[in-house]
């Protein structure tokens, strides 16, 4: 599925397994975040120069415990980890 971040259209990936019902809703929520996704990524650039000038590429549902995390991959590169409506560095 695609969601709106601000202007831009980003990819989401939706892992299907046995927490792909928490996933989905985890998706429908972020499709609906588009100005607080906006306003999160704004913030992060922010505090975090070496990703200013990237773009969000993908945002994948993938986490093996926990459905409501996304992690973002960056065009050119990157990674970083998206919690809630928060974009957060990788622990």
């Amino acid at each position: 599925m695609y969601i709106l971040i601000g202007g831009d259209m980003v990819f989401v990936d939706i892992k299907r397994d046995e927490l792909l019902p928490g996933r989905l809703e985890y998706a429908r929520f972020l499709s609906k975040s588009g100005m607080a996704l906006r306003t999160s990524l704004d913030a992060f650039l922010e505090a975090n120069a070496d990703f200013r000038g990237r773009a969000v590429g993908t945002i994948g549902l993938h986490s093996r415990t926990d459905a409501e995390q996304g992690e973002v991959f960056w065009i050119p590169d990157g990674y970083t980890v998206l919690k809630g409506t928060t974009f957060v560095s990788p622990e």
